[in-house]
């Protein structure tokens, strides 16, 4: 990970790409088990993937993460050719000047020394690729299998929704499946609620 200052005097999250060391092999890298690297604020890389292959002279692959109007670095370019998919939330990628909206399920492809970036332009964390980032006391289990309380906005009621979790820890969760994006989902109170129950929605508050 390159944690350099751009030009500007910015600080950057850049992935350098290795093409020395051993060949990658066949392999299940967690989650978990990654830290975020990257200097830039608001913007979080977790590297999986970094080296030689058989046919490849270099691959690096991972997750990077955006805050509300962050961006990993100004654009650039690089010799490596790279692809983006947007797991969660919207935002712009720019190719040679121009800017594309992005959102959840889009696909980027930035060729060799083309100038290129991405920006979170959205009210969420901008994820890709991954799942829905959201606080820890969202957690609640049935049948031991974790699960949140989904509000419907229409009737304000809510409804368990099991959930299959990415990664947790002691202030976050990502979910990977059983969520969509946009979805309302409960963050306080979780354990004394029941289904059907009504419930106010922050922004009706007083």
């Amino acid at each position: 990970m390159s944690e350099a200052i751009a030009q500007s005097g910015q600080k950057i999250t850049h992935v350098d790409t290795k093409t020395d060391g051993p060949l990658l092999q066949s392999s299940v890298v967690k989650m978990e088990s990654l830290q975020p690297e990257g200097a830039a604020p608001g913007a979080k890389a977790y590297v999986h993937f970094n080296g030689p292959t058989k046919q490849l002279e270099a691959v690096a692959s991972g997750l990077v993460t955006l805050e509300p109007g962050a961006q990993p670095h100004p654009p650039h370019r690089h010799p490596e050719e790279e692809i983006m998919i947007v797991g969660e939330g919207s935002g712009e990628f720019f190719i040679n000047g121009v800017a594309t909206e992005v959102k959840t399920g889009d696909m980027v492809f930035a060729e060799s020394n083309v100038l290129h970036g991405v920006r979170n332009t959205g009210q969420t964390r901008m994820v890709a690729p991954g799942g829905i980032e959201l606080p820890a006391t969202a957690l609640t289990m049935v049948d031991n299998k974790p699960a949140v309380w989904v509000v419907d906005r229409a009737t304000q009621q809510v409804s368990l929704r099991p959930v299959e979790l990415q990664r947790q820890d002691s202030s976050t969760i990502v979910v990977m499946r059983g969520l969509e994006g946009g979805e309302l989902v409960v963050t306080a109170g979780v354990h004394a609620l029941r289904p059907g129950q009504m419930v106010r929605l922050a922004e009706d508050k007083p």
